[in-house]
């Protein structure tokens, strides 16, 4: 399931610098991170099952598929750089009653996430993790166009 293997790069190599500060900073950003797409996978998962239109649901199912692959990645650079496992429950969902809502508000999410995962891309030195945060930031982006193209279709 990985297209990267992480674990060849030392953990030293990963980051510009080594100070507990900016490590304590970027795993707080990948808890973070973690969480969220947990979350979003979780969104996209119950939101496939509310939409009659079976290219719609596959589009939604998709996504949530690609949420699940960013939590495997992300987990998998958090314990490659503390030597911990990151323990997370599973997350509440709960869907607004009008579609267009969910769709409008998974927009800003994603387009918020790009930028998040911006600012980590640029936290990290080696190249398997940089690629890792640059497939993830495509997924969003592409996500963000999914959901333009969901809102528009519903808006009518």
């Amino acid at each position: 399931m990985y297209t990267y293997n992480i674990k060849s790069t030392p953990s030293s190599q990963m980051l510009p610098e080594e100070d507990s500060a900016s490590i304590g900073k970027i795993t707080d950003m990948l808890e973070d991170a973690i969480l969220d797409e947990r979350h979003d996978s979780a969104f996209y998962k119950q939101l496939s099952q509310n939409v009659d239109d079976s290219t719609d649901r596959d589009i939604l199912w998709s996504m949530h598929l690609d949420e699940m692959k960013h939590e495997i990645y992300l987990t998998e650079i958090y314990k490659h750089l503390t030597q911990t496992p990151l323990t997370t429950e599973q997350p509440t969902v709960e869907l607004a009653p009008d579609i267009l809502k969910n769709f409008e508000s998974s927009l800003f999410g994603e387009i918020s996430a790009v930028s998040f995962y911006r600012k980590l891309l640029f936290a990290f030195a080696d190249r398997p993790t940089r690629d890792i945060l640059y497939e993830i930031i495509t997924d969003e982006q592409r996500h963000a166009s999914f959901l333009n193209y969901l809102y528009s279709k519903y808006k009518i």
